[in-house]
């Protein structure tokens, strides 16, 4: 299998690796945007999207089909997955920033429409990533510290539940289970903690 369902599954004596180079290519000329300059990330800074100011799209299926593209796009490319989410929630009504941001996307911290937080993680298994997740937080923290912690927490369960499906299938993860996060205050109380 060389390619399928917008897939390239190219392999060697290492190993295999998904992508979707073609499916980008695609996505990025059926967006009209060949000839645009890409960016180093996916979502403009301090960028405030609202689901009542500006004009409500005379065409609401030609934002809520590129959102869908751009869902099956996370498959490999997990780092535009918060900006994803972030515009997934303005498909029912979406306007015209909301457009635009999309289409920024395709060129190329928190909620800022519900203030909450988000958790994300990623589960690697030696070097290979095979889990990876980005949600709203239930409830809005009162610090990053906080925020983080939540998250941590979450990953945490995220984590157990992955190595009880690698026990079902009788292969053992090596132990412990090393968790990372890059906020310091997080890391001095999980010291404090273990």
């Amino acid at each position: 299998m060389r390619y399928f369902l917008g897939l390239e599954v190219p392999g060697n004596d290492e190993g295999t690796l998904l992508n979707q180079r073609k499916y980008i290519h695609d996505l990025i000329i059926d967006s009209g945007q060949g000839d645009c300059k890409g960016h180093k990330f996916p979502m403009q800074k301090g960028l405030k999207l609202s689901t009542e100011e500006e004009t409500l799209l005379s065409e609401p299926e030609q934002y809520r089909r590129r959102i869908g593209k751009l869902l099956y796009l996370n498959l490999t490319r997990p780092d535009i997955s918060y900006s994803v989410q972030q515009l997934s929630q303005f498909m029912q009504n979406p306007r015209q920033p909301h457009l635009e941001a999309a289409l920024y996307v395709i060129d190329r911290g928190t909620c800022a429409y519900s203030g909450k937080s988000l958790t994300g993680n990623c589960i690697f298994l030696e070097v290979s990533l095979i889990s990876w997740k980005t949600k709203k937080q239930k409830t809005v923290s009162k610090s990053s510290a906080e925020a983080e912690l939540r998250s941590m927490s979450k990953s945490a369960s995220e984590v157990t539940w992955v190595d009880e499906i690698y026990e079902d299938l009788d292969f053992c993860i090596p132990k412990p289970i090393t968790p990372y996060c890059d906020n310091k205050a997080v890391n001095y109380i999980q010291s404090n903690i273990s």
